[in-house]
């Protein structure tokens, strides 16, 4: 998470009080941090302890973007609705385009591991277009 907002351990131990040493081994999974230094890097990258303790190398249930996804959504949640009206309309629009390529290509990308192609054969029939 730390290099994910791009800070330093020393910036990171500047704001929280935490010597690098200690922020280092935290980071290299060795120890159990104290609650009131979990509660310090909580308020220093702004995030639930949910998504503080994350694995951001890989989850056992998913990857380090499903980690990261994560933490976006919690932030999401904390938009004013016309925002997330926005994200909403986006968010739609790449999915479409990313499921149109798949029918297309019939070849997900690389990082669409696990995804199987639609099945053109499968999908009902297009209305026809009628031109006034």
């Amino acid at each position: 998470m730390r290099q994910g907002k791009g800070r330093t351990q020393g910036q990171l131990s500047e704001r929280t009080g935490i010597k690098i040493g200690h922020l280092s081994k935290l980071e290299q999974d060795e120890g159990d941090p104290k609650a009131s230094t979990l509660y310090k890097l909580i308020q220093a990258f702004g995030c639930t302890p949910t998504a503080l303790m994350a694995n951001w190398d890989q989850r056992q249930d998913g990857t380090a973007a499903d980690a990261l996804l994560s933490m976006i959504w919690e932030r999401v949640d904390k938009l004013p609705d016309e925002a997330k009206d926005d994200l909403i309309r986006i968010l739609d629009r790449f999915c479409m385009g990313w499921e149109m390529e798949l029918v297309v290509t019939q070849s997900p990308r690389k990082w669409a591991a696990g995804f199987r192609p639609v099945d053109p054969e499968s999908r009902p029939e297009t209305p026809p277009v009628v031109s006034p």
